[in-house]
């Protein structure tokens, strides 16, 4: 009977704990199913104080994860994921939660456990595939440098587009004691807010849009026309709603169309067609001639979450919207769409592979079709959420959004150059030994700057070319044939780059035959002088050497073989090197540079002498031009070219 006694009253108490655990839960229910999250934290964590049930732990992990507090939706979902009745979303989420911290390693695993029970899930793959590609994203990490854009007085402030002298942009401000607050934040309404630039790009103390633009509720998201008096932007859509009405309906978003009246926003008569109380439009993006608009949209039809749309203005009338495809849209959500000055679109993305949160990707356009979309790379993006793209005129610099603060904040970019070197290494022909000491000489084409640097004892060389710059090379050493390497460039450079040029230089003798490649002279037809076409190749090479070596004099040693007399050989023998003299200085050799001599059929190379048999082969070894080095011209001979003589023919 005594253990009776003591069971009622402890059995009151769980009784009582439960349905505070369930009094709770129910408040926080109700905040959450009207977007009240910050709100419905506070019910939610008093209900798992009392009694700790999955379905409630997993609904205050997913109102930390809505409103971006990832620290805390890690705690909880990690306590919710334990239990074996979570459901399947929450590890997704939890996954993605372990992504904006940047714990890549913990989320593959969540990862992988929910993809066992979800193969088919096309964002879980995506995501996966981005823990396995995050040193992709940071290997150019010194492309840009990104900066905080200090805007005072203000909570949150986003997606900045250009309006007339400075910068219109989405802010909160920052206020004690305010009488409206947004239960999804416990924060303040967004407004439109303008600031005036100066002449060195510094934002002046920013004032909110005047007249109707700026209404009771959140505005946000605005595109200008090209003369600042028509503005399209995102608007909740309550506005005849009261105050008291705000949560318990369905939270969508309308694009709002005002125009500029007696220099004051009035809303214009003829709203955005697709508006809809049973979805969202919103974020648009006009192109420069205001005839096409981007926004987005989570409308029946669409791939998943919120979907990129476009639609065209053709007679005062706004097409019916167009998905922009798999291609540009995902599973997950695409939003804040923007046309940069370069003509691409700019959009934000949880789909697609990123780091963590949404990235900012870039997706060239062409017509209605769109290129492979980009992700721009940490630090443009982070773990964080990145959206708000705004390219300047210079196009290596502008303004971007993003949460990877405390808040959301405006931050600044500048594009810095790749690093592009140039690297290689010297060697000698003869040894293969690397040549310490050898020159090589950078030319820019682009601007006509000359630079130099010095290979190291082990014959190599470094160089950091300037971006977006064709360069030549020339290679020199004393006692070598110089070498020239045209059509070096640095254009187009997309990363961090080295482009490597390995040189071999040819030791220069006098009277010795030039080495150029096997064969290295040409042959020519029994009893013909006139150049081959196998002969051309070789020529050609000698032509190169002649002009990398402006100072250097070539003899071409032509001979034959031993048919015929003597003296018809000797003759022969000097039209075969008159032949290849004249083909070099057609291509421009001065006849300073070349002297021709023929041997007949003094030097054979083999013992074909006169009355031996030989095979034809063993003849045409004979027949042949050799280029040997006779001396350095004098040092005022700065070029082989020699210019023609105009005259009558």
């Amino acid at each position: 009977m005594k253990k009776n006694i003591y069971i009622l009253p402890i059995l009151a108490i769980t009784i009582l704990l439960s349905s505070c655990s369930q009094y709770y839960t129910q408040l926080g229910d109700a905040q959450y199913n009207a977007f009240g999250y910050k709100k419905a934290t506070k019910y939610y964590e008093k209900a798992v104080l009392k009694k700790k049930k999955v379905a409630t732990l997993e609904k205050l992990a997913d109102c930390y994860f809505k409103i971006n507090d990832y620290k805390n939706a890690e705690k909880y979902f990690k306590e919710a994921v334990a239990d074996a009745k979570c459901t399947p979303i929450s590890k997704l989420h939890y996954a993605q939660t372990l992504m904006s911290l940047g714990k890549y390693e913990e989320a593959k695993t969540q990862l992988n456990a929910y993809l066992n029970d979800n193969a088919g899930d096309a964002l879980a793959k995506t995501l996966l595939a981005s823990c396995n590609s995050i040193p992709q994203f940071k290997k150019d990490s010194a492309h840009y440098t990104v900066s905080n854009l200090e805007i005072k007085g203000f909570e949150t402030s986003f997606s900045p587009v250009v309006y007339k002298e400075g910068l219109v942009f989405v802010a909160e401000k920052a206020e004690s004691g305010r009488k409206k607050q947004y239960a999804g934040t416990m924060m303040g309404y967004q407004n439109l807010y303008y600031s005036k630039m100066d002449a060195q790009g510094k934002l002046g103390e920013p004032t909110a849009l005047n007249g109707s633009i700026n209404k009771k509720f959140h505005n946000s998201s605005a595109a200008f026309d090209s003369k600042g008096l028509e503005a399209y932007y995102s608007a909740d859509n309550h506005e005849k709603s009261k105050l008291s009405e705000k949560y318990t309906k369905v939270l969508n978003l309308k694009i709002q169309h005002d125009s500029i009246i007696d220099n004051e926003w009035k809303t214009c008569t003829k709203q955005f067609p697709y508006n809809s109380n049973e979805y969202s439009t919103s974020h648009p993006a006009l192109t420069a001639d205001g005839k096409t608009m981007y926004f987005v949209s989570d409308m029946p039809g669409g791939i998943g979450g919120s979907d990129l749309y476009v639609t065209t203005l053709n007679n005062g009338e706004w097409s019916k919207p167009t998905n922009l495809g798999a291609g540009i849209n995902t599973a997950g959500n695409e939003t804040f769409p923007t046309v940069g000055i370069d003509n691409k679109l700019y959009f934000s993305s949880n789909g697609h592979k990123g780091l963590g949160g949404a990235d900012i990707f870039v997706a060239d356009v062409n017509g209605t079709s769109f290129g492979t979309p980009m992700n721009l790379n940490y630090p443009i993006n982070s773990k964080a959420d990145d959206f708000g793209m705004l390219l300047n005129a210079d196009k290596k610099s502008g303004y971007l959004s993003s949460n990877r603060g405390t808040s959301d904040r405006i931050y600044t970019f500048v594009m810095n150059p790749y690093i592009v070197m140039a690297e290689g290494k010297v060697v000698s022909k003869e040894s293969n030994a690397p040549l310490a000491g050898a020159t090589i000489v950078f030319t820019n084409k682009t601007t006509g700057a000359v630079d130099s640097v010095t290979t190291d004892s082990e014959g190599k060389y470094s160089f950091q070319m300037i971006n977006d710059c064709d360069y030549t090379y020339e290679v020199h050493k004393q006692g070598y044939f110089a070498v020239t390497k045209d059509g070096i460039d640095s254009k187009n450079i997309t990363e961090n780059k080295t482009i490597t040029n390995d040189f071999v230089l040819q030791e220069m003798v006098v009277d010795k035959s030039v080495v150029m490649e096997n064969p290295d002279m040409i042959f020519y037809d029994f009893d013909k002088w006139d150049i081959r076409q196998d002969a051309i190749a070789e020529l050609d090479k000698l032509l190169k050497l002649l002009n990398d070596n402006p100072k250097v004099k070539i003899e071409l040693s032509s001979h034959t073989d031993s048919r015929a007399d003597d003296k018809y050989n000797q003759k022969l023998s000097e039209r075969r090197a008159k032949s290849a003299s004249e083909y070099l200085h057609g291509k421009g050799i001065s006849r300073k540079h070349i002297t021709s001599k023929g041997y007949g059929e003094s030097k054979l190379v083999n013992n074909c002498a006169n009355n031996i048999v030989c095979t034809d082969a063993e003849h045409q070894q004979n027949r042949r031009t050799e280029f040997k080095v006779i001396n350095e011209m004098p040092t005022e001979v700065v070029a082989p070219v020699e210019k023609k003589k105009k005259g009558k023919k």
